[in-house]
This record gives C-alpha cells, structure tokens and sequence, in this order.
C-alpha cells in the first residue's frame, strides 16, 4: 500500500483488515467512467492464478467498475464524471444527491448576489488603490513632509489616468454607459469623483440597475462583438 500510494498512480491504497485476514483496496482518486483502471501482478512462479506471491493481490478480487453519474433532463439522458452536473444546462449548476425515477422540478430564478459581490469588490480593490496612491503621492503643508513618491510623474499620471478611465462612456452599450448610471458613486457626494477619490455604492440605484443584467454587463465589457476599448472595464 505505501509503494502504490507513493507511486502517484492515480489510485489510493488502503489496507483491511477482516476475519479472513488483510486485503489491499485500490481506489481511483477521480470518479467516473474514464477514472477506471486494471491492476496486475507478476511474481516468482510466473503463475498469476494461484493465488500465490504478488498473484494474491488479483486473483479472486472484487471488482466495482468505474461510472459516470446518469440523469435524464426533459426525456434526454445525460452523464457526468461527478455527481456535478455543471455544463448540461447552459448557466445551470445542479448536485445528483440521491437515485430517484420520479421527477425532480428544478426552478431558475435570477441570483443577484454575485453580481453584487463583484462590484462590491471591484470598488474595494480601486479605493485600496486609490489610497495608497493618495498615500505616496500627498504633501502635507503642516509637516511639510512628501509621500515616497511625491510629484513622481509616473505615479500621478497612473492616478490621473484610472480617474479619468473611471468617468469614461462606455461606446453602444444600451442604457447604461458609465458606472454612476449603475450606481458607482463618488464616495460622499454626488460628482463622480469625491475629493480623496473614493468610491462608494449607491445600493438603491444599484438594485434598480439590476433588473437588466445584460446591460450592466455590456456597460462593463462593451456590447457582443464591439471592439475591445467599448466597457468601462475595458477603459480602465
């Protein structure tokens, strides 16, 4: 068992023990029917069959074959590797739990969450950028002491340059062209942009926005076979 399991073969060896004495069980790390695999063995007396030597290991063993997960989806059958099925409805992820004939109703309804999750995240990432750019660029005229890289030309053209790219106009995108008509706010007013920068999730205009998902989506990353400058992702 420990030279199969450092052998890095795919399988994982056990060792049972019973009334009848100890047995070697091989398991394939992955499921399904393309998981499979044969073992054999070879020892001194040349004979596979007798149960001798190393031939102990694979005559008389039990065998449970390798399989994929099976379901039908309106009359069509379908298999998976795992237990997962994740690509046999577009946009649709759903678990084989436990082996059923009746019919199992699944209901799609749209999960704003992770949108939100992202955005929320992306205006998290920008702020912590922000920051630290206000951080090394600033001078403070009380201590007049500079940040690391205070009129550092590369440093403030970066800033200058996401700024601008995030007051950008996304190009044929439908309703929504910038990131304030989805609710990317400036962070304690209502310009685009507040004085430090910042930005700020407005929720309402947010939730309102997502009612057209679609056009959230072109807004970021431009219409279907626009250019690849057209999003207001693709600008910044």
């Amino acid at each position: 068992a420990g030279k199969i399991n450092g052998a890095n073969a795919g399988v994982t060896a056990t060792i049972l023990s019973d009334a009848s004495g100890e047995r070697l069980l091989l398991r394939s790390k992955t499921t399904g029917e393309e998981a499979g695999f044969q073992l054999s063995a070879s020892d001194s007396d040349g004979n596979a069959a007798d149960a001798l030597g190393l031939a102990r290991l694979t005559a008389g063993s039990t065998i449970e074959y390798g399989a994929n997960a099976q379901a039908t989806v309106n009359g069509i059958a379908v298999t998976s590797a795992t237990n997962q099925f994740a690509k046999t409805v577009a946009g649709v992820t759903f678990n084989a739990v436990q082996v059923t004939t009746a019919p199992v109703e699944v209901t799609v309804a749209k999960d704003d969450t992770a949108i939100k999750a992202n955005i929320d995240e992306f205006v998290k990432a920008y702020n912590m950028l922000n920051q630290a750019l206000n951080n090394i660029t600033r001078y403070d005229r009380e201590t007049k002491s500079a940040g690391l890289l205070q009129g550092d030309s590369t440093a403030v053209g970066l800033q200058n340059t996401l700024r601008a790219a995030l007051q950008s106009l996304a190009s044929g995108t439908g309703p929504f062209r910038s990131l304030s008509d989805i609710g990317i706010v400036s962070a304690g007013g209502p310009s685009t942009l507040s004085p430090t920068g910042d930005l700020e999730v407005n929720t309402t205009k947010l939730n309102k926005a997502l009612e057209n998902p679609d056009a959230i989506k072109a807004m970021f990353r431009g219409p279907e076979g626009g250019t690849s400058n057209d999003g207001v992702a693709e600008k910044i």
